[in-house]
């Protein structure tokens, strides 16, 4: 039996008793008290086996969500002391983030999911990738995920940088771009090898890219110029707006001008009409007050969507139709 510490709290799991204690059952929730009770009746199983085996799950990687299922990477185990880590908040286990990243791809093609992907974590410790040879495969099996999910915005890559501690990568393959999400952001790592990496990755992937199109290739650039480059094209965006935006508000008031000029001819039209009728002449050409006198032909408000442009500027609404041309 493994002596409880001072807080009472048991620091390893027992086998055959339950992984959460009294104190902490009432906040179990979801799957939680399930899988208690699954690990509680295999357990039981094994203690009362004479060659009993290791107490994990087997996990058996398939071949069509895009992991690696080169052995030994298509089995994996999960063991029941991780699990009581986890309920615990002591350690997550990079065995339990790959099952959950499988899970997330298997949904994901379920559902044909767009914009999304995930990519298998297998590779993803950094201890792992302190060896060249680790790198070499990691940068290949990246390349051909890109490939695969040409068609996706996004790549998610949980990565390790140490064995207790993960970080999630969101990758934008279709512009080299990659953002770090890292909860433990107070300590300051070093991501060289995780980047290097990632940009061996990518250059690969635009350089297969090109080649099944048939084209040539001019200049690799790592996912950070990238970056910079995208950054110069959202700038230009913003400007094209703004100098949109101000054509908008140009354009409106010049037509509320001419409304309210409108407005002033209709109502003398009206007045010299009144004043007809009072004096009994006959009206003539009364329907011909908007004549070629004015000089609204070039802005006639009879198209629907004049009206409805401005019926959207008098409530403070301004439609912008950006010209992806427009240049500043």
């Amino acid at each position: 039996m493994v002596p409880p510490s001072k807080d009472g709290l048991t620091r390893m799991h027992e086998a055959g008793k339950p992984i959460l204690g009294p104190e902490l059952l009432h906040l179990a929730s979801g799957a939680m008290l399930p899988l208690q009770d699954s690990i509680l009746v295999l357990e039981s199983i094994l203690l009362k086996d004479k060659d009993p085996n290791y107490p994990v799950f087997t996990v058996k990687v398939p071949r069509d969500v895009g992991f690696v299922t080169d052995a030994p990477a298509d089995i994996f185990f999960i063991a029941y002391e991780d699990i009581f880590k986890l309920f615990h908040a002591r350690r997550l286990d990079y065995n339990l983030v790959r099952l959950f990243a499988l899970n997330l791809a298997m949904k994901i093609k379920r559902e044909s999911t767009p914009d999304v992907a995930i990519a298998d974590p297998y590779y993803m410790r950094e201890s792992q990738l302190n060896l060249s040879a680790v790198r070499v495969r990691a940068s290949l099996y990246l390349q051909k995920c890109f490939l695969d999910n040409k068609r996706k915005d996004n790549i998610l890559l949980a990565y390790f940088p140490e064995d207790t501690h993960c970080v999630l990568i969101s990758i934008a393959p279709k512009f080299s771009l990659a953002t770090y999400f890292d909860s433990g952001s107070a300590k300051k790592k070093n991501y060289a090898i995780i980047r290097g990496v990632l940009d061996d990755a990518l250059e690969g992937y635009q350089m297969r890219r090109l080649q099944r199109k048939g084209g040539m290739l001019t200049g690799v650039h790592s996912h950070r110029a990238h970056h910079a480059d995208a950054i110069r094209l959202l700038a230009k965006d913003r400007r094209s707006l703004r100098l949109q935006r101000a054509k908008n508000v140009a354009t409106i008031t010049r037509l509320r001008e001419k409304i309210r000029t409108l407005e002033v001819t209709v109502r003398t039209q009206q007045d010299q009409i009144q004043e007809m009728e009072e004096d009994g002449e006959d009206i003539q050409g009364g329907d011909d007050f908007l004549s070629d006198d004015n000089d609204f032909e070039d802005d006639e408000f009879t198209d629907e969507e004049d009206y409805e442009f401005l019926e959207a500027a008098e409530d403070g609404i301004i439609p912008i139709d950006v010209d992806e041309d427009n240049e500043e």
